[in-house]
């Protein structure tokens, strides 16, 4: 699932994938329809999709801060 997971974000099958997670995660721990899914996760050392997609982007963004412009580059007027 980790693989791709930085250029297949914006994928309309991302809350599929997701959802998917969840009930393979409830079969693996024997958990009912209503129970909390952070629990769940933390027990079997699992990040959910979207904390995976916020973990593999930190690095890519850090190391290629100049990649990335600032509002203030980009737009005239002061948003505040």
């Amino acid at each position: 699932m980790s693989y791709g997971i930085i250029l297949g974000d914006n994928l309309p099958y991302r809350n599929s994938v997701f959802k998917i997670q969840k009930i393979i995660r409830s079969i693996i721990m024997n958990a009912g329809y209503k129970d909390s899914g952070h629990p769940l996760f933390t027990k079997l050392n699992i990040l959910p999709l979207y904390s995976q997609l916020n973990f593999s982007l930190s690095p890519f963004v850090v190391k290629d801060t100049a990649a990335f412009k600032l509002n203030y580059a980009i737009h005239s007027i002061n948003p505040r």
